[in-house]
């Protein structure tokens, strides 16, 4: 990533799902949201790595990544639905508040 970036599907259906690969984010943020309109929006990653932020927010589904996170901060709202953290390893440098309202999960 080479500046601040959010990404928001406004989904009314599961085809408002977002897939990732691995993010590198350096010093830069990332929002991802695909609105709380519907229960069947995923966001789906495999990992985030960089000094900056990893914010979720208005996720109707789950928000789920299979690698590491690494980040200075990482943001779980409280219009995100389901989390599910199946990493490794990484490190986030702040402290994380899950203020999901649905499922967490942490393998």
């Amino acid at each position: 990533m080479g500046a601040n970036a959010s990404l928001n599907s406004n989904a009314s259906t599961n085809a408002g799902d977002i897939t990732l690969g691995a993010i590198t984010g350096s010093s830069y943020s990332l929002t991802l949201s695909t609105g709380v309109g519907t229960s069947e929006a995923d966001v789906t990653g495999t990992s985030f790595s960089g000094t900056g932020s990893l914010n979720l927010q208005n996720i109707g589904g789950t928000a789920s990544f299979t690698g590491d996170i690494t980040a200075a901060d990482f943001i779980i709202a409280n219009t995100v639905n389901n989390v599910s953290l199946s990493g490794t390893g990484g490190t986030v440098t702040n402290a994380v508040t899950f203020n999901n309202t649905g499922s967490l999960t942490i393998d």
